[in-house]
């Protein structure tokens, strides 16, 4: 997905990439670290894209950051494959536009970020 994103000019990042847990082995701290860490960079991104393609998968973190973009009114392009998805009614409210086909995720998501006020030109995954 980087590479064909980076062909239409925009940056991906991926918040689990770029996530480094701290130097503690207490499992509390480092969940709210991960969360900290993904939600500032969300926070800092043009749109997000969500990848819900794999069917019967519980999909609990994507739909929190969904919710967030929501919130913080960042346009968000969800792929859902042949999941089904597309007819959940809480899914299609909180997305801009939820889309069954890779291709026109990534269509739907250079439109998105080409009329975005324009952040950082970067999006989370």
């Amino acid at each position: 997905m980087a590479a064909a994103l980076a062909i239409r000019g925009l940056d991906m990042v991926d918040p689990v990439a770029a996530a480094a847990l701290p130097p503690d082995d207490d499992f509390d701290a480092n969940v709210a670290h991960l969360v900290r860490a993904d939600l500032n960079i969300l926070r800092r991104s043009d749109a997000l894209l969500i990848d819900m393609s794999l069917a019967n998968r519980i999909y609990v973190g994507c739909v929190c950051e969904l919710t967030y973009a929501h919130t913080w009114r960042i346009p968000a392009v969800v792929w859902v494959g042949d999941t089904g998805l597309e007819r959940r009614v809480w899914l299609r409210y909180h997305a801009t536009a939820v889309v069954r086909e890779r291709v026109e995720a990534l269509d739907v998501l250079t439109a998105v970020v080409a009329h975005s006020p324009g952040k950082l030109r970067d999006m989370a995954t």
